[in-house]
């Protein structure tokens, strides 16, 4: 019988939890010192009970979101995170979409908070070891 109330209870406390972190400003931008970066900043008004954030990235071509981090242990405030881990062909223009979510103390399923979105244009073509060294046989 405390099984079936269960998932209700659950749900209810995530839509709480939601709607309790208050005003969310989220956004992505290119640095203009390194093109092939995205920077992500965002505040959060209510971060009580916030173990953690997670953010995931979806290129145009993925089919799906992807986690690319997992950020905890951060004092309240204005928080910030790079991506540098874009790679495609050089002098294409790509959207990339961020979401973000709060992770709480005491809750399993992260919270979705905002999402945003920028086109992407790298200059410079990233290459790996592997990639260098075939260059050469």
């Amino acid at each position: 019988m405390i099984k079936r109330y269960l998932n209700p209870l659950l749900l209810l406390f995530i839509l709480v939890a939601a709607t309790s972190v208050g005003e969310v400003q989220f956004s992505a931008s290119i640095d203009g010192t390194n093109p092939n970066e995205i920077m992500l900043k965002w505040t959060v008004q209510n971060e009580q009970d916030v173990e953690s954030y997670l953010i995931k990235r979806k290129m145009k071509s993925d089919q799906q979101f992807r986690n690319i981090t997992d950020i905890g242990d951060i004092p309240a405030g204005t928080h910030e995170f790079t991506d540098r881990h874009l790679s495609k062909k050089s002098g294409s223009v790509e959207s990339v979409s961020y979401k973000l979510y709060a992770k709480y103390k005491n809750v399993t399923t992260p919270v979705a908070l905002s999402q945003t979105e920028v086109n992407y244009t790298t200059n410079t073509v990233r290459r790996t070891w592997g990639n260098i060294k075939s260059m050469f046989q």
